[in-house]
């Protein structure tokens, strides 16, 4: 199971897949869930929706953002905390566009 970290409240694509969870995705999250058999859990971070437990998780997907990854945010300090969780526990943390500069600055890029 995958865990979808979005940075954003865009509107988003709706889809459903054959055997698979109804997801909620933007364009490049659509193509991932269309092509893979991947269920995921979807946490809007950017309103401060985070996930209790990351224990359960194959993986990461932190998704873009219009904010920079340097912005003072408490939403951003706590989702970089939670990627170096996420890595202490040996979990694959993926990031798209602000997600994978957040996955840099977490690691002292």
């Amino acid at each position: 199971m995958w865990r979808m970290i979005r940075c954003n409240d865009v509107e988003a694509t709706v889809i459903e897949g054959r055997n698979k969870r109804l997801s909620v995705c933007t364009r490049l999250d659509c193509r991932i869930a269309l092509n893979a058999a991947a269920e995921f859990d979807v946490y809007f971070t950017s309103n401060d929706q985070f996930p209790d437990n990351i224990d359960y998780y194959d993986a990461i997907l932190v998704t873009g953002s219009p904010c920079s990854v340097h912005d003072d945010d408490a939403w951003i300090g706590k989702l970089v905390d939670m990627i170096r969780v996420a890595d202490s526990k040996g979990l694959r943390v993926i990031g798209s566009c602000f997600g994978h500069q957040l996955v840099a600055r977490a690691f002292g890029g």
